[in-house]
Order: C-alpha cells, then sequence, then structure tokens
C-alpha cells in the first residue's frame, strides 16, 4: 500500500506541476505588459503619461494624464491621445510644450483635452532618426523596451 501512495502523490504532483507551467507560460505568452514615463511639467505643475501596453502580439500607446490603459479594442479612453499603433516615438519636454515624433501618423487627439502642457505632434520625423540626431536635440524613445529600430537607425517599416 506504501508503494500506491507514493506513486499515487507523486503522479499529483506532477499534473499539479504541469498545470502551474502551463499557466505560467499562458499568463507570459499571452498576459497585458504595460510600460509607462511619468513627464513632470514643472511650469504646469502637471505629470504626462506615455504609456505602452501589449497583450498576445497586439500594442496600443497612449499620452494621458493618469497611467490607465488596458489592452484590448474595446477601451476607448476619449481623455488621451491615443494611437492606432504601437511604433516607437520620439518625446521631448521643452518650456511647457511635449513634442511626439513618429515615422506614421501616430495619434489622435483626444476628444476631451483636459491637458494644461501644449502637445505637438511630428509625423515622418526620419531626419532625427538618421545618425541618432535625435539624441543630440534631446529627445527620448518610447517605449525603451523596443528602442532597436532607432539604435540601428533601421526606420523602414516592421
Amino acid at each position: 500500500m506504501l508503494l500506491i501512495e507514493k506513486t499515487l502523490i507523486t503522479a499529483f504532483s506532477l499534473i499539479v506541476i504541469f498545470f502551474i507551467g502551463c499557466a505560467v507560460f499562458l499568463i507570459l505568452a499571452f498576459g497585458a505588459r504595460k510600460e509607462t514615463v511619468k513627464i513632470k511639467n514643472h511650469k504646469n505643475d502637471e505629470n504626462i503619461f506615455l504609456i505602452h501596453t501589449s497583450w498576445s502580439n497586439h500594442d496600443r500607446m497612449a499620452i494621458g494624464l493618469d497611467r490607465k490603459l488596458r489592452g484590448g479594442f474595446g477601451f476607448l479612453y476619449p481623455e488621451k491621445y491615443n494611437s492606432d499603433s504601437a511604433d516607437p516615438i520620439l518625446y521631448k519636454l521643452s518650456n511647457d510644450t511635449l513634442y511626439i515624433c513618429s515615422q506614421y501618423k501616430t495619434f489622435n487627439p483626444p476628444v476631451v483635452n483636459h491637458f494644461r502642457t501644449k502637445i505637438i505632434l511630428i509625423e515622418h520625423a526620419d531626419s532625427l532618426i538618421e545618425n541618432s540626431i535625435y539624441k543630440k536635440m534631446g529627445f527620448k524613445v518610447f517605449p525603451g523596451s523596443v528602442s532597436h529600430p532607432f539604435e540601428n537607425n533601421d526606420i523602414s517599416p516592421k
């Protein structure tokens, strides 16, 4: 009887370990991941957040006054600059203006605008990427986890 109990306990333990491993894999592979950057505008006493969230093989980005941004396409944020893509952008706060540079039309202005900071969206910023000119001008890359196209000067579409 002792051998049967040990075999059952071992089998049960292996099954539990298998299911825990599957759950961890699914969470890591398909769970939402978020990256945010907080930009403090001291002139206007305002915090602005660049937000990137990804789930499965989908991404989205937004610029908002809070960190709230959920994965999935059904969530609308009329108070944020919303993006239809998650291609890396360049950003820089200068005086009381936030400059957002992208390769394509990335962000749509908010329907309900509570921003006190002026935000200027610059499209087709390829000339800033070549030879890393953006670094000399004080721009940073967002999201930082995907900055490799800028670092390698690879500005071709994904």
